[in-house]
């Protein structure tokens, strides 16, 4: 789950990380008395859980409370990746004298945090060489006993720190681990953490991702979560908790477990490719996935409006496999629907699976035995070429 920029430094103020005054507003009036309030020198940005930071596009600078105003009426007048903007941060223009980039992210290879920082803050960390040792100073962090006091000095020495700010930013860092862990965060990110011309720190800009796993301890954060955004689609996948992604191909496919999606998706592109034939969408029932959440799941992809045809591939050794496929079934003659869908089950049950899906004699609903069975059959109904 991801944060607005707003969202976040509220949590790092509470975190006792400093960020510039301002507030979030919804009018140009709005804007105009947050910059009376601030001495008129401010900075607006447009609230995006997505966007990148674009100086003069979704970050523009005001310098007097009427032209906060105007610059706040143009921006709510306009889009940020086909959404309309409702929302605009203004805050007061720091002098930057130095920019530094700071995050904490979780390494699930590692198995532990990844305290990453650097003297380059405020480019796009997309843009960095996150392997060149000469621009990031890193340590990982022991879940178990926390980040020590000689890790953040280290990343302060790392960076050449000034002796004058040494202190405030290690104080910065365990703020933003402990911040990270009280809030259950996959990631989060200062770009940058500045140091102003007057000698403060401060954090400039960032962001945050929740484990979405975890909301349900986290009702302060489950409540931040923004839902108008979303299609009609994914809120019902989140309803269902099940994961959905939604892409621009053909082919709907429900999976369980994140490296199956990861696996059909690869295969369908590679396959796929010379007939130009892609993923319409991704459902993922979780690694154990159970009969509600595969009918959940087949529900998805047949209401998908770009999905011609429907991929099922559920390997699964903690759900009997023909218990899978009477909910296929049975959500089946529910929906009715005339997309044609190939079917693949693997895992305990799998034969009487099998046996069932082909006794319902279904002129649309196909059984393969292996993945690239399916995914070739799947690519072939999509291109009208059945083979």
């Amino acid at each position: 789950m991801r944060l607005y920029e707003y969202q976040m430094k509220f949590l790092l103020r509470q975190a006792h990380i400093p960020v510039p005054e301002g507030d979030v507003i919804s009018t140009p009036d709005d804007a105009y008395r947050i910059a009376v309030e601030l001495g008129g020198d401010v900075v607006l940005k447009a609230q995006s859980l997505n966007s990148s930071r674009l100086p003069g596009i979704n970050m523009k600078i005001a310098h007097t409370p009427a032209g906060a105003r105007d610059v706040a009426r143009r921006m709510l007048s306009d889009q940020l990746e086909n959404q309309p903007v409702r929302q605009i941060l203004v805050e007061a223009k720091a002098h930057i004298q130095q920019a530094i980039y700071v995050t904490i992210i979780t390494d699930y290879t590692a198995g532990r945090p990844l305290l990453l920082a650097s003297l380059e803050g405020g480019k796009d960390p997309h843009t960095m060489t996150w392997d060149n040792s000469d621009i990031f100073s890193r340590e990982y962090i022991n879940p178990v006993t926390g980040l020590h006091l000689y890790q953040a000095n280290k990343i302060a020495s790392d960076l050449d720190f000034p002796h004058s700010q040494w202190r405030s930013f290690v104080e910065i860092i365990h703020h933003l681990y402990q911040c990270y862990v009280h809030n259950d965060a996959e990631k989060i990110e200062i770009n940058p953490l500045v140091i102003t011309r007057e000698g403060y720190l401060l954090a400039v800009d960032g962001k945050m991702h929740i484990d979405p796993h975890a909301l349900y301890r986290q009702p302060q954060l489950a409540a931040m979560y923004d839902s108008s955004y979303e299609t009609t689609l994914q809120a019902q996948a989140r309803h269902t908790e099940v994961a959905y992604q939604s892409f621009e191909g053909q082919i709907g496919c429900l999976v369980n477990g994140a490296g199956m999606a990861l696996t059909i998706r690869d295969m369908l592109h590679h396959y796929g490719e010379e007939t130009s034939v892609h993923p319409a969408c991704i459902v993922d029932a979780g690694s154990s996935a159970s009969p509600e959440e595969i009918a959940a799941g087949l529900r998805l992809i047949m209401a998908h409006p770009s999905v011609q045809v429907g991929l099922v591939n559920i390997f699964d050794g903690l759900v009997e496999a023909d218990l899978l496929a009477g909910a296929i079934l049975h959500t089946w003659h529910e929906l009715k629907p005339t997309i044609p869908t190939v079917i693949r089950l693997q895992g305990s049950g799998a034969e009487e699976a099998q046996h069932m899906l082909a006794a319902a004699d279904i002129p649309n609903l196909i059984v393969a035995k292996t993945l690239s069975a399916a995914i070739h059959q799947a690519i072939a109904m999509a291109t009208r070429s059945y083979a």
